[in-house]
């Protein structure tokens, strides 16, 4: 069975046991070097083993999205990827902070790909990094360690519509006082 045709949860568990690979490329010796003065490490070859390694420090990002992978790693198998200069950013303290869909699609189509890898980027340079698509309402529940974050996303949405709230006349309150949602 391919890693695309998974359920939600045996993806899920697909991604944990990345984060739990055990490096065998010399990759991350080199990114922790050059983080010291923030270098771009140039045209790396990065073959699945290397994206495998960097996709260790893959901590605190968004679900992969299966449908850009797919996409990704037919262009690969079709011989229709260029190299463009897209760098794999990582943070200061070693968080991949860009470059999730691409390593992952490298391991699918098991085809390398030269890349170049910027290191020393801070870690708030996540929130504006465009990474492909737009960071959705699931995507940011994500972010912020809840679970079932399609339907609680959803649920949000329906409550905010079926209460007359508009996006930009909602003041968010700090729950704990028991506030919650307000209309401005």
């Amino acid at each position: 069975m391919r890693n695309f045709e998974k359920t939600r949860k045996q993806r899920s568990e697909h991604v944990m046991e990345m984060l739990a690979h055990t490096p065998t490329t010399d990759i991350l010796s080199q990114v922790e070097k050059a983080s010291n003065n923030g270098q771009l490490i140039t045209h790396v070859a990065i073959t699945p083993e290397v994206a495998h390694d960097l996709l260790t420090l893959n901590k605190d990002n968004r679900p992969p999205d299966y449908t850009v992978i797919t996409r990704y790693k037919d262009f690969m198998l079709a011989d229709k990827w260029f190299f463009t200069g897209d760098v794999i950013r990582i943070s200061k303290t070693g968080k991949l902070l860009d470059a999730q869909q691409r390593l992952l699609a490298i391991i699918e189509s098991g085809i390398p790909q030269t890349m170049h890898i910027q290191t020393g980027i801070d870690d708030e340079a996540f929130a504006v990094i465009d990474s492909g698509r737009t960071r959705s309402g699931a995507d940011a529940l994500a972010l912020a360690g809840y679970k079932d974050v399609n339907v609680l996303a959803a649920a949000i949405k329906a409550t905010i519509y079926l209460q007359g709230f508009s996006v930009t006349g909602l003041a968010l309150f700090n729950c704990s006082s028991g506030q919650g949602m307000k209309k401005t």
